[in-house]
């Protein structure tokens, strides 16, 4: 079936131009040269995309984008003139699939023209009914039917289909690359590279070289032309991991590859175009570096034409058994299990009452430990490692506060409602000390019962790690009330010297693993290794055994934590 396309524009010749190279592609093509004839060849007739200018002589050719964006799925591109490309950004974010920079370059053009095409046949191949390939897709690689997964997946479908640049924010281990090689694998660029870097992790004096190449006997050490980044992302996606890390002076560079679409490697004389899509992400807030002078503005506006923003994993609890699922099956093909393990259902009560800093990385990173520390395939609660919840511990003062107050409160008042008006002061001011005696009761019964509970040790600076979490003893607020209020009372005398003297107050921050938690649990996971080995006389076959494990598992802890077979 011949496509047919709509070109508008107010210059004959570009337009004769452009007819003519979408005819040779096997495109048939109306010309309109208005803004109003432009409106009436689109409503009256069926076109499969679009390629407007910006500047018309009766309008803005952004009327015509924002239209058909809002009227149909159609890809509709723009042109722009040279330097206008806060109109150009200002269309992508109105619904254009693209635009392409005057004087018009026909590789450039062409380009263009098959990556639309590429969308309107997989709009054709699409299945009426039931799950699309790309669905399909999509629920394999983004775990979750929360209703805040199933906006993201749709988003990601849109975002898969234009060609504007896109800034995935969100917090760290939410999952930013999975997502942007989603995107472009969902893209018409599939068939192209994905180029992921990590822009903190180049040293600034070679930032240059890697994202544009150089020539052999540029600098001293280049013995051989080598392609830069921009090269090898050319017709694919490149991936800028960590933005936010790059130094002012490469963002400069940066700046001008993106909006002309050119590079130039170290000790060449000439640019060479390249046809890439651009996605950044960082975990810090770009906008809030940029009013501290340490991100370019005009880059921002750049590459955050289109912001999507990861959801953390707490905001999202009813996903946790189906990725805590997914996980157990990739680390059960990656570590060469007989078969994946299985959480009991006290465990996944557990993984959904735990506060989730590191989102989806922590996750699995639990549930590698709780694989390898499991004699068995069933993973139990104590598997896991993680703090217990006392929550008797937190209960009582609010039970001994509900309760005063129904039968204190709630009387003085069912008392007082027969008085006048003139004793409502009084009576006021009796309610009010009576609240605050009954809360100062149930607060200090309440430190007293709290001194070593603690939700999350990992993250607080009023416990060591890990070895002050202990159970406590809560004060049995049904038995006998009396006892209780002895228990305040004496309370009550302890001076603010004696407080500060508590075990809560005098744990040190310092104790806290110094070289964070990963690295602190991957150091007792090896010294656990070592000593099961040790016991056996170094018998990986039998220090399995005795940790639970199989040995392949045991081979590639080993191995991923360093330790010499020999």
């Amino acid at each position: 079936m011949t496509a047919t396309a709509l070109v508008v524009d107010d210059e004959v010749d570009l337009c004769r131009l452009m007819q003519i190279t979408l005819t040779k592609m096997g495109i048939k093509s109306d010309i309109a040269y208005t803004l109003t004839q432009a409106q009436t060849y689109w409503e009256t007739n069926q076109y499969d995309f679009c390629l407007t200018d910006l500047n018309l002589p009766d309008g803005s050719g952004l009327e015509l984008v924002k239209q058909i964006s809002s009227s149909s799925s159609s890809p509709v591109a723009v042109i722009t003139a040279h330097g206008s490309m806060d109109l150009a950004i200002e269309a992508l974010k109105l619904g254009a699939f693209d635009f392409v920079n005057k004087p018009l370059e026909l590789p450039r053009l062409r380009q263009l023209v098959e990556n639309a095409l590429k969308v309107i046949r997989q709009d054709m191949n699409a299945a009426p009914n039931g799950r699309t390939p790309e669905q399909q897709l999509l629920d394999s690689r983004l775990i979750g039917d929360s209703a805040v997964m199933h906006s993201l997946k749709n988003t990601v479908l849109k975002l898969a289909r234009s060609q504007a640049p896109v800034f995935l924010s969100g917090a760290s281990g939410t999952g930013k690359e999975v997502v942007a090689r989603l995107i472009h694998d969902l893209s018409p660029r599939r068939d192209g590279s994905f180029v992921p870097v990590n822009c903190g992790a180049i040293p600034s004096e070679l930032m240059e070289s890697e994202f544009f190449g150089h020539k052999k006997g540029s600098f001293t050490g280049a013995v051989a032309d080598k392609q830069g980044l921009f090269q090898q992302a050319s017709g694919g996606t490149l991936f800028l991991d960590e933005v936010a890390d790059l130094p002012l002076a490469m963002q400069v560079k940066l700046l001008r590859a993106i909006q002309e679409k050119n590079v130039r490697a170290i000790g060449d004389t000439k640019e060479m175009p390249v046809d890439i899509r651009i996605l950044s992400a960082t975990h810090k807030d770009l906008n809030q570096l940029v009013q501290l002078g340490t991100f370019r503005q005009d880059l921002y506006y750049r590459i955050n034409v289109i912001e999507l923003k990861l959801p953390a994993l707490n905001t999202r609890y009813d996903d946790i058994p189906a990725l805590a699922q997914h996980f157990l099956r990739l680390i059960a093909e990656e570590w060469q299990l007989d078969m994946p393990s299985q959480l009991t259902d006290d465990a996944y009560q557990r993984l959904q009452q735990h506060d989730f800093a590191g989102n989806v990385r922590e996750l699995r990173n639990i549930l590698e430990r709780a694989i390898t520390l499991a004699e068995t395939t069933v993973i139990d609660v104590n598997h896991l490692g993680l703090p217990e919840i006392n929550i008797s511990s937190q209960t009582p003062d609010l039970h001994y506060l509900n309760h005063a107050l129904d039968n204190n409160i709630l009387n003085t008042n069912a008392t007082v409602t027969n008085k006048n008006s003139t004793d409502d002061t009084p009576v006021n001011t009796a309610k009010s000390e009576q609240v605050n005696n009954i809360q100062s009761k149930a607060g200090t019964v309440a430190s007293q019962t709290h001194t070593t509970v603690n939700l999350h040790p990992y993250r607080t600076n009023n416990q060591p790690y890990p070895s002050a979490i202990q159970a406590s003893n809560p004060i049995g607020f049904g038995k006998d009330i009396k006892q209780n209020d002895s228990v305040v009372k004496k309370t009550a005398h302890h001076s603010e010297d004696d407080l500060v003297q508590s075990p809560l107050t005098q744990a040190d921050s310092a104790a806290l693993p110094a070289k964070g938690l990963e690295a602190y649990l991957q150091e007792q996971e090896k010294r656990l290794i070592i000593t099961a080995l040790k016991q056996t006389d170094w018998n990986k076959t039998q220090a399995a055994d005795l940790l639970g494990t199989t040995f392949r598992s045991l081979r590639y802890r080993m191995k991923k934590l360093d330790i010499d077979e020999d």
